[in-house]
């Protein structure tokens, strides 16, 4: 379900976790509602980066799923995704300089040459794409920030990967603001 993604993913193949190599950049126009609420609506880009804990995994569209296979020498396992998101958001401002911001998320997954699963060993990088991503997202997102920076915990109500998949998966993603 939605919020399995707070326990992880514990079989070969599904354990995976985001990195700190993730980011998003939005840009919004602010509305005042009165003087301790505004809303905004944005346009954005969202890059994920979801690393195995498998050092070798594989995709198989036949089989809708991921896979682990053996490995040889070093070898790092990562899922990239990018989205264009549309970002509307809600400030409460509690005291001064804090403020609670909630927002959802909607999105619009494509594919590129830095997208899909990506193999990277000794030999170099192999990559693959992955036909079975959903193409839209839409993200709950809380914010808490104090003087400008802060803390975010945001969770997917949609599952990462289409319906014809073998499992459902909802990336749950934790960082800072700033």
């Amino acid at each position: 379900g939605m919020f399995d993604g707070l326990s992880g993913m514990s079989d070969n193949a599904y354990s995976l976790r985001t990195s700190f190599s993730s980011y998003q950049l939005s840009y919004g126009m602010k509305w005042y509602v009165n003087n301790t609420i505004t809303a905004a609506i944005g346009v954005g880009y969202e890059s994920d980066v979801y690393k195995f804990d498998t050092p070798y995994v594989s995709y198989s569209e036949t089989l809708h799923s991921f896979y682990d296979m053996p490995s040889t020498g070093k070898m790092k396992t990562k899922l990239c995704t990018r989205y264009i998101t549309l970002p509307i958001t809600l400030d409460l401002e509690i005291y001064d300089d804090f403020t609670i911001r909630l927002s959802a998320i909607p999105g619009l997954n494509y594919t590129g040459k830095h997208t899909g699963l990506k193999n990277k060993s000794d030999n170099g990088l192999d990559q693959m794409q992955v036909g079975e991503l959903n193409p839209y997202k839409l993200d709950a997102r809380v914010e808490f920030i104090y003087g400008g920076i802060g803390l975010f915990l945001q969770v997917s109500t949609l599952p990462l990967m289409k319906d014809s998949f073998a499992r459902e998966l909802y990336p749950i993603k934790f960082g800072i603001v700033l």
